[in-house]
């Protein structure tokens, strides 16, 4: 057994030696290996700070603000998300982020549908193959050229 010292508490504790050679052996327990590990937000090894992703952001705003619950723009209560402002960066404030319903938010993002659904846009082959007959039936009905 090798004499090592707790990297969390300071206390000294005998490890195995394979134990040293595989994981370092630098705690003296699972429990302080998990509040070790556990750390959250700046001071965890891997925050990123403001350069951070999407879902780094939205998981951001989640914890801190919640889930979105009431459309800013039309005051709707159902299917509300956070969406980012136009112009600004993708940043951790909650001044660049508004809480939309889904339709404000596509009306927001000018990605309303247009030209029917899809944007008139031909689908991509796979997407064609795995779409069902039965969706293909109905979609012939309301008018879409679909090969059957």
């Amino acid at each position: 057994m090798i004499k090592r010292i707790c990297k969390r508490c300071g206390k000294e504790f005998l490890a195995k030696p394979y134990h040293v050679k595989k994981w370092g052996a630098i705690y003296c327990s699972r429990d302080c290996s998990n509040k070790s590990t556990a750390l959250r937000e700046e001071k965890s090894p891997h925050w990123k700070g403001d350069n951070v992703g999407y879902c780094g952001i939205h998981d951001w705003l989640k914890t801190h603000y919640g889930l979105a619950k009431k459309c800013e723009q039309c005051g709707s209560k159902k299917n509300v998300q956070w969406a980012k402002i136009k112009g600004v960066p993708y940043k951790r404030r909650r001044e660049n982020f508004w809480q939309l319903c889904t339709k404000c938010h596509l009306d927001y993002d000018g990605t309303m549908v247009k030209k029917g659904w899809n944007k008139g846009m031909p689908w991509a082959k796979t997407i064609r193959e795995k779409i069902s007959i039965g969706t293909k039936l109905g979609m012939k009905k309301v008018g879409y050229n679909v090969k059957l």
